[in-house]
């Protein structure tokens, strides 16, 4: 892992299985880290893993499942904690 990347994404993204279909792509990537709902509406993920790898995964945010409607997806990159074992959604 050799970065981190703070993700939040706005629009209609809650109740649209957004979380279901990120924690498909980051497995799929080999991404460790977690996605949420956030109380305001957007979600936010936190992740880790290689630059090329997390740029294509911000770019798979930014187009979200088949009934999301992504407004805005704002990624700060990072050094990585190494916390992550793997990709879980929080509840």
């Amino acid at each position: 892992m050799n970065v981190s990347a703070r993700i939040h994404v706005d629009g209609l993204v809650q109740g649209v299985n957004y979380r279901s279909f990120t924690f498909s792509n980051a497995r799929e990537l080999g991404i460790v880290g977690y996605v949420e709902n956030l109380p305001d509406g957007t979600v936010g993920i936190e992740c880790e893993g290689e630059k090329k790898i997390i740029e294509q995964f911000v770019a798979l945010c930014k187009r979200g499942p088949s009934g999301a409607l992504i407004r805005k997806v704002d990624a700060a990159y990072g050094k990585p904690s190494g916390k992550f074992k793997n990709f879980s959604v929080k509840f």
